[in-house]
């Protein structure tokens, strides 16, 4: 959704019927106003880069997305297909380090290596933040 690249032109393609009254309010104040009252940036048609708009790729992705519409999906779960598009020169030296990758915009990232999961065996990484506290504890009360 937003304005293409073709000034004056804007778009909200593809909304569902549940999303139809928030993406028409953030349209209407994205056109009037300038800017969204809410952060719209995941589904800014402007986030797309130019491998996205190949066809092959776009065949493949949306087969994926019809195969997996309607299943519960893990936000972490990566794509399958089309995978993978975007290698750095390091790649095949990561991939025999046993790396397990992570699409990012078209690039494959390594988010962990398989030569790591005895560090973390019998940990239950469900329970912990980003910030590496447990969220079953209290937090600490801040004074200033």
């Amino acid at each position: 959704m937003g304005e293409t690249s073709i000034k004056g032109l804007w778009t909200a393609n593809a909304v569902w019927i549940t999303h139809a009254g928030g993406v028409g309010k953030a349209m209407a104040e994205w056109i009037v106003n300038g800017e969204p009252e809410l952060d719209v940036r995941q589904g800014d048609i402007n986030r797309f880069h130019p491998h996205h708009h190949v066809r092959k790729y776009l065949r493949a992705r949306g087969k994926q997305n019809y195969r997996e519409v309607y299943d519960i999906i893990h936000p972490l779960q990566q794509m399958e297909q089309p995978r993978p598009l975007r290698r750095s020169p390091f790649y095949s030296r990561l991939e025999g380090q046993k790396a397990h990758f992570f699409e990012t915009m078209g690039w494959e990232r390594p988010q962990w290596y398989e030569s790591n999961a005895e560090l973390i065996k019998g940990k239950n990484f469900l329970t912990w933040n980003r910030l590496g506290s447990s969220i079953g504890h209290p937090f600490k009360q801040l004074s200033i």
